[in-house]
């Protein structure tokens, strides 16, 4: 009785419920075996044996599905040599809004690239004996800890799994912008790199919460680490911090607080059993410094609130950043201004990077300034691990210092300077605005006015505002890269490797681009979300409103150039499905990998978005070699989904196909006639 409609059938009742609540001796015998599940969108989390990999995202921006089937494969094994059969992933969301905490974690904004990527992954750890749970479809089920510990490898991950996630970050990182052909570097004419910003551990390897892979320094490569290898003995690597990026700041120190009255240092410290900081406190005390480990003793009720208050006074001129690192609700104000706030489910967890909730204000030397932090644990996670839920609370800042200065100076004096600016995201948390936090836009200001031979490397989450793109050379997009950061951000600098990667998000020219066009649709009003944009997510959307997006879906540069020839097409009589070939051909002096598009137009009747796409190929060419590229369109991507009659329908009418190198950057069209539910080819 091994298959799964007979074990079904021999189930009780009680044991089916058994089993939802994940009690398996219930069932055991009938020769089911416990399930034991870890989070895995990302790779595995929890055990320290396996391949910290490049986020979801990256994965999906190497439009490449073999990739993604190898990476399945890979994942798979992982997981059962740690003891698992459940793999909580892939994630299969489509991206609705560019500033949510989880978009790394998923594939993207089209339904297209996200199924197909996602169902040659799946395939994948399935043919490994491993069930992929798509997130986030899975209503309740508990996670088991890890079984058999004693039987664990004593190293999942494997020098071909390392070698995987180097070419997957390296695949899925998208040059935006290009100017002066400026890469690849060639290590063999180049005197001096200046690598400047959070190109060491502080780097963003992995996103927060449930999908972070722990990433140690034995087994990872730091941004500066690998340009320093590649770049070779003969070539000085200079390095500058210039900025601390998305990072908890250091703790404000005690001695420039005082507490309300002007006596001694610290803050007044005020606790509520409450959510909201009402009514008589339940504790009063004066705290050194807002750096709170845990909830103080005296305080029983689950969830508390606390407010801190005193004065600051600064010892220089200039703007100050402020970070509160916390799991809850956050607000801090200065003189009566409101600098930061907001919630965050975690501060930090499962050894992923921090989330801050952070902000700037300009103060003067000398002056006392009022300060207030208010505080409740109210939206926290329940504590599930140490360390996770409400209680750890910290305020930190920086106060003006030479850094970019320091770090300008260090590029005035090399060949190249390269440019690391970073988000912090992860679950529990969404971004307050598409801008980079904190100093880097004028740290990436300065360096470009002291080198224009100025490259930036975006490592965040998804899309960024970019004011100084004018005066770099060249964008990077490195998403989160895994533990493999430095080694495959080298090979693209240097050549080693093409910048495979292609947008699986668009990114947007202003704020108020897109279809979040007020809270009403995100984050929603009173707890409620409009979702009424329907099908017209992400480029659809631009498309339909004639929006100039900053970068669209699809783009991305290659160190290749290459000429498209014009579409063909062709049916097959017996199945009805339409085959579309187009000849590629690399004109550039260098080898390259394209990403061919197709995107289909379907009649008025339809309903449709302006156009979807519906097929992609990656090809691998040198220079002057040329590849046709066939793509295929069955019925099924042809049909629309009518709400009337609750089925898919191919409506007649002319389709038009569009085949090019992204969303906007088309390079051939054809067309065709479906009538009586079949494509007629002209």
């Amino acid at each position: 009785m091994g298959d799964v409609a007979g074990l079904l059938a021999a189930m009780t009742f009680e044991e089916k419920v058994a089993v939802a609540l994940g009690d398996f001796e219930a069932v055991a015998h009938l020769g089911i075996p416990p399930l034991r599940y870890c989070d895995g969108p990302n790779g595995i989390r929890g055990p320290d044996n396996v391949t910290a990999w490049p986020a979801s995202l990256a994965l999906a921006a190497a439009f490449d599905e073999d990739l993604a089937t190898a990476y399945g494969a890979a994942v798979a094994s992982e997981a059962r040599d740690t003891g698992s059969n459940v793999l909580l992933g892939p994630a299969v969301d489509i991206a609705r809004v560019p500033l949510g905490g989880r978009l790394p974690e998923a594939m993207g904004e089209d339904p297209y690239l996200a199924g197909r990527l996602a169902a040659a992954e799946v395939r994948a750890i399935q043919g490994r004996h491993v069930i992929a749970m798509c997130s986030f479809f899975d209503a309740g089920l508990d996670r088991h800890p890890l079984a058999d510990e004693d039987r664990r490898p004593a190293l999942a991950s494997s020098p071909e799994h390392v070698a995987l996630a180097t070419r997957i970050a390296a695949d899925g990182m998208v040059m935006l912008h290009h100017r002066d052909r400026l890469l690849p570097l060639d290590a063999g004419h180049l005197r001096s790199v200046a690598v400047i910003g959070t190109a060491r551990d502080d780097a963003q390897w992995v996103m927060a919460g449930s999908p972070c892979v722990r990433v140690f320094g034995d087994r990872r490569v730091t941004p500066l680490d690998g340009i320093t290898a590649r770049a070779g003995a003969g070539v000085r690597v200079g390095f500058a911090q210039g900025s601390f990026g998305d990072a908890a700041l250091p703790t404000v120190p005690t001695g420039v607080l005082t507490p309300p009255g002007g006596e001694g240092t610290g803050l007044l410290g005020e606790y509520w059993n409450a959510e909201t900081p009402d009514g008589e406190p339940a504790l009063t005390l004066v705290n050194p410094a807002v750096d709170i480990p845990t909830a103080p003793e005296g305080l029983t009720a689950p969830v508390w609130s606390a407010r801190w208050t005193g004065t600051i006074t600064p010892t220089v001129d200039g703007p100050h950043r402020f970070t509160v690192l916390a799991a809850g609700i956050v607000r801090l104000e200065l003189d009566g201004r409101l600098v930061a706030a907001g919630e965050r489910e975690f501060g930090q967890v499962f050894d992923g990077p921090p989330l801050p909730v952070e902000g700037t204000i300009d103060l003067r030397a000398g002056g006392a300034v009022a300060i207030r932090l208010d505080y409740s644990s109210a939206t926290a996670w329940p504590v599930i691990e140490p360390g996770v839920g409400g209680g750890n609370v910290r305020l930190g800042w920086q106060p003006p210092d030479d850094r970019i200065q320091e770090a300008a100076r260090l590029a005035a004096e090399s060949d190249v300077a390269v440019v690391f600016v970073s988000t912090a995201v992860g679950e529990g948390m969404d971004r307050a605005s598409l801008a980079l936090p904190g100093d880097q836009d004028r740290l990436i200001a300065a360096v470009a006015a002291a080198n224009p031979g100025t490259v930036v490397v975006l490592n965040t989450g998804g899309p960024v505002l970019m004011p100084w793109l004018d005066q770099v050379a060249a964008v990077l997009q490195v998403w989160l890269p895994g533990q493999q950061f430095g080694e495959a951000l080298a090979a693209v600098l240097f050549g080693d490797a093409d910048p495979g990667g292609r947008l699986p998000v668009t990114f947007p020219a202003t704020s108020d681009q897109g279809p979040i066009t007020g809270p009403e649709r995100w984050p929603g009003v009173g707890g409620d979300a409009r979702y009424d944009e329907g099908v017209l997510v992400g480029y659809r959307w631009y498309d339909e409103h004639g929006q100039e997006p900053l970068f669209c879906f699809g783009h991305g540069l290659s160190y290749g150039e290459y000429r498209y020839g014009q579409p063909r097409l062709d049916t097959d009589e017996a199945t009805g499905a339409v085959t579309v070939s187009v000849q590629v051909t690399n004109v550039g002096g260098r080898a390259g990998a394209e990403v061919v598009q197709l995107y289909v137009a379907a009649p008025p009747a339809a309903g449709q978005p302006l156009r979807q796409l519906k097929g992609f190929s990656k090809v691998h060419l040198d220079p002057g070699a040329s590849q046709e590229v066939t793509l295929r369109l069955d019925r099924d991507d042809l049909a629309a989904f009518d709400e009337a009659s609750g089925a898919w329908v191919v409506h007649p009418g002319r389709y038009q196909l569009l085949v090019g190198r992204s969303s906007r950057d088309l390079r051939g069209r054809a067309a065709f006639e479906v009538s009586d539910g079949r494509p007629v080819v002209p």
